[in-house]
């Protein structure tokens, strides 16, 4: 008899991700019972995984009550839980270790999996993007050749306010970043037109714009997550933020020449600690953002 795994989700499309990679091992070809998500729109999935379908607009309220609920069995042990161990990363602070507990319930064969398993080792096999989406990226990029798309992914919004390592706003990277990036870029592809995704397009286009390149940049505005990271897949090159939305993108994009940029420590780098641990990945070259100015 196999066992049953219900998905508790967390995050975004990015962290949605990394759980995916994560459960679809876990659960070794056993059921999956998952909540309707961006995630879902966005890939192919296996019909092992049974999805619960909910209108867009209360997502984020059923999933409230999705968690609640099933986490209040599992606390109260009558189903298995499956998550990832705690460590210290510096000082007092913890993150998710590399270790999976498991512990069982009183219903054996039922499990929950929560959790957000940043670790690049769960990245094989890749998911697989619908064709349907991919498709309709292509013909919005179809006037630029393949090999001198360079995408590049800005985020400020949020990361303005978050705090790493107890500091409000350490996610937010230094202009400098991306200009270095920029140059590097510049310096290694031919003839390279940049594709700029942000979710303060206006900040981005200043930022960038300083470098000369205004002339060949595009800033996609008002795309829905799925089409964003389709674009960012249908590039050749990409400069990307500490989002694991755009590390995601950026590691499906199909280029064996490709040159991947992120930031050196990851959302960490103000301490020059890798924040999560085992997120880096030889996928990328990697920027130190303070040694960028």
């Amino acid at each position: 008899m196999r066992n049953l795994f219900v998905w508790i989700p967390q995050g975004r499309l990015g962290n949605l991700i990394f759980q995916y990679q994560a459960i679809f091992k876990i659960s070794q070809g056993s059921v999956v019972l998952a909540l309707d998500s961006e995630f879902f729109e966005l890939f192919e999935i296996p019909r092992r995984f049974l999805v619960i379908p909910c209108f867009k607009r209360l997502r984020q309220r059923i999933q409230v009550y999705w968690n609640s609920f099933f986490q209040s069995l599992g606390k109260r042990k009558w189903l298995g839980t499956i998550q990832p161990g705690k460590q210290v990363v510096l000082e007092d602070y913890t993150s998710e270790s590399p270790d999976v507990r498991w512990e069982a319930g009183r219903f054996t064969r039922v499990y929950l999996v929560r959790g957000f398993f940043q670790k690049p080792g769960d990245i094989e096999p890749l998911p697989r993007v619908k064709r349907k989406i991919l498709q309709a990226a292509e013909i919005r990029l179809a006037h630029i050749s393949k090999p001198n798309r360079v995408a590049i992914h800005m985020r400020f919004g949020d990361y303005s306010r978050w705090p790493v390592f107890g500091v409000p706003g350490s996610a937010c990277l230094p202009d400098s970043y991306y200009l270095k990036a920029l140059a590097m870029i510049q310096d290694t592809v031919p003839y390279p037109q940049f594709l700029v995704l942000s979710d303060e397009p206006d900040k981005a286009r200043a930022i960038l714009g300083s470098n000369g390149v205004a002339d060949r940049m595009i800033i996609i505005e008002g795309g829905t997550a799925s089409s964003d990271f389709a674009l960012i897949a249908c590039c050749s090159h990409a400069i990307i933020s500490a989002s694991s939305f755009s590390w995601w993108a950026a590691i499906l994009i199909d280029n064996p020449n490709r040159i991947l940029i992120a930031p050196k420590y990851w959302l960490g780098f103000r301490r020059k600690t890798w924040f999560p641990p085992g997120i880096e990945s030889n996928h990328f070259v990697y920027i130190d953002p303070l040694e960028s100015r």
